[in-house]
């Protein structure tokens, strides 16, 4: 879902959007209210999900799944390095964001001012608003 889309003016028009920090638009997040269930609901389903589907079990059936053995390498690779591995991956990414944010301020104090941030559920620069 996301700004200038059909989906995300439906969900807005209807004051269903319920984060406006663009870092939990990240699937795991309920970033808006579901008509029939709750958001605690609707996360904990997908955890439970995502957890059965990337269980090692599911994983060596959906690698075995494919005729080709690269072709089911590839799957268990997949699989196996970035989803069993997610919360790794996901804490390297975010350091590694945060950690060039930091050297950036020190090499250009004046690039801070004008990376768009999200505040108050738009993004936002030194410059005004950009749009959300």
């Amino acid at each position: 879902m996301y700004p200038g889309t059909a989906l995300y003016r439906r969900m807005s028009d209807h004051s269903r959007l319920t984060v406006h920090d663009w870092d939990l638009y990240d699937t795991r997040h309920a970033v808006f209210r579901p008509a029939r269930m709750s958001a605690e609901q609707l996360e904990s389903g997908y955890r439970w999900a995502y957890h059965e589907f990337y269980r090692w079990r599911s994983i060596g059936r959906g690698a075995s799944a494919h005729g080709d053995l690269m072709a089911g390498l590839r799957h268990l690779a997949y699989a196996a390095g970035w989803k069993k591995f997610e919360p790794l991956w996901d804490f390297i990414i975010r350091a590694r964001r945060a950690g060039g944010a930091a050297a950036g301020a020190r090499d250009d104090p004046e690039r801070i001012r004008q990376t768009p941030t999200c505040v108050g559920g738009s993004r936002q620069s030194s410059g005004g608003a950009a749009g959300a």
